[in-house]
C-alpha cells in the first residue's frame, strides 16, 4: 500500500531533489517547491499582462486560505521573487501523515491565483516560455533560458569575486573564541544555579560558527573544526574551574576546613609535652593503644596530617592551582565521589553537545561551500 505523501506525489506531478530534500514539480500547470525541513511551500506565478495586479486583493485572498486549513500558518505573494510563499506547522511531519490533504491545500491556492489571472513564470522576468527547475547558489528556483544565461553569468563573477578573497582565520579566530566565551559564561551561570549544562554546546557553537564567519568573511571547514576545538576545549577548562572556585573556598584561610585543622594542630601541639610524659602502663589504661611507642606513633602521624592538609590548602588557594592538581583534589576530599560525578556528567554533556551541533552543521557548511555561487538543472525522479 502506498502512503499518503506518496500518493500526494502522483497526484500532484511532484518529484524529490535529494540532495536539497525538497519536492518540486507542477501542479494544475504551476511551478511548486515543497522544503519540508524548512516548513515553507513555494508557488512561481505571476500577473498575464506582466504588470503588478491588485496585490492588496490579492494579499486579502491569500491571506484567507490559512483558515481553511489547520496545518498552513501564512500564505503570502513575493512580488520581487514572483512567488507565493506558504509557512506550515511541522510541514515534514503533517506530509507523512496527511500527504493527500495538501492536493486539497493546493487547490485553493491555485484557485485564488487563476480567479486573479496569473500564471507559472520564470521567477526572475515572469516569462512563460521554456521554464526549467534549478538550484542556484542552494536556492530552488524556475526560469526561463534568457534568464538562465545571465544567472549563470552573475554567479560566475561571484565565484571569481569570492575567490579573490581569503578567509580572514586571524578574525575568524577571534569571533570563535567570542562563542566559546558565551559558551563558558553560560556554563558558569548553570553550574552556580546548580543545573547540569546540557544546552551549552548548542548556544556557544551557533554563536561561535556565526561570528567566525562575520569576522572571517566566510567559513571554510578548518574554520568549523577550529569552532568546534575552541568551543570543547572553554568547555571542559570551564566545568573544571567551576569545580576548582568550590574547592578555594574550602581551603581559604578563613574557610571552616582550614580553621578546624588549626584548631586541632594548636591542641596536639599544646599536649606535646604531657604525651611525652605518659608511661606505658598510663597509656593502656586511658586508650586503646597497648604501648607509649605505638601511642606516640599515632599522635606524630596526626600531628603531621594537620601540617601537611594546612601546607596543601595553603598552596591551593587559587583557582589555577586547584585545576592542576583537580585529579588529586579530587582523590583526597570528595569521600563520596558526588563532586566528581557532576563534574563527569557536566563535560559529558558539554562536550556531547558540541560534537552533536558539529556533526549536524559541518555537513551543511561543506555542502554551502559546494553550492555556493553554483547553478544545476534538477532532474524528476520518480519515488
Amino acid at each position: 500500500m502506498k502512503k499518503p505523501h506518496q500518493l500526494m506525489h502522483e497526484r500532484t506531478g511532484l518529484f524529490t531533489d535529494k540532495s536539497t530534500g525538497a519536492y518540486f514539480g507542477t501542479y494544475d500547470g504551476y511551478s511548486v517547491f515543497i522544503k519540508p525541513l524548512e516548513n515553507r511551500m513555494e508557488i512561481s506565478a505571476a500577473f498575464d499582462d506582466g504588470t503588478p495586479g491588485d496585490l492588496m486583493m490579492l494579499q486579502s485572498a491569500l491571506n484567507s486560505i490559512p483558515g481553511q486549513h489547520k496545518y498552513m500558518q501564512t500564505c503570502q505573494y513575493n512580488e520581487s521573487t514572483r512567488q507565493v510563499i506558504c509557512t506550515w506547522k511541522q510541514l515534514a511531519q503533517s506530509v507523512k501523515a496527511n500527504g493527500d490533504m495538501y492536493s486539497a491545500y493546493l487547490d485553493s491556492i491555485t484557485r485564488v491565483l487563476r480567479d486573479f489571472h496569473m500564471h507559472s513564470c520564470c521567477n526572475l522576468c515572469g516569462s512563460t516560455q521554456s521554464m526549467d527547475y534549478y538550484c542556484a547558489n542552494g536556492h530552488l528556483v524556475v526560469t526561463c533560458p534568457s534568464c538562465l544565461t545571465r544567472l549563470e553569468q552573475e554567479l560566475s563573477a561571484q565565484r571569481e569575486t569570492a575567490a579573490q578573497i581569503p578567509e580572514d582565520r586571524v578574525h575568524g579566530v577571534l569571533g570563535a573564541a567570542i562563542g566559546a566565551v558565551v559558551l563558558a559564561l553560560l556554563t558558569w551561570i548553570l553550574w552556580e544555579m546548580g543545573y547540569v549544562a546540557y544546552i551549552t554546546g548548542f548556544v556557544g557553537m551557533t554563536v561561535a560558527v556565526t561570528l567566525y564567519k562575520k569576522f572571517a568573511g566566510k567559513i571554510s571547514m578548518i574554520g568549523a573544526v577550529i569552532c568546534t576545538v575552541m568551543c570543547l576545549i572553554f568547555s571542559v577548562g570551564t566545568n573544571y574551574f567551576c569545580v576548582a572556585k568550590e574547592f578555594v573556598k574550602v581551603f581559604a584561610e578563613d574557610g571552616k576546613y582550614v580553621q578546624a585543622l588549626k584548631e586541632s594542630q594548636s591542641g596536639l601541639e599544646a599536649l606535646g609535652s604531657e604525651v611525652y610524659a605518659l608511661s606505658d602502663e598510663e597509656v593502656r589504661l586511658n586508650s586503646d593503644y597497648s604501648s607509649k611507642d605505638e601511642f606516640l606513633e599515632a599522635y606524630n602521624e596526626a600531628l603531621a596530617t594537620c601540617r601537611t592538609e594546612l601546607e596543601f590548602a595553603e598552596n591551593h588557594r587559587s583557582i589555577p592551582s586547584c585545576m592542576a592538581d583537580m585529579s588529586t583534589i579530587l582523590d583526597n576530599y570528595d569521600e563520596g565521589g558526588e563532586i566528581r560525578g557532576n563534574l563527569t556528567e557536566c563535560l559529558l554533556w558539554g562536550v556531547l553537545s558540541i560534537l552533536l551541533v558539529a556533526v549536524f552543521m559541518i555537513p551543511g557548511i561543506r555542502k554551502q561551500l559546494q553550492e555556493e555561487n553554483t547553478i544545476r538543472v534538477l532532474q524528476p525522479m520518480e519515488l
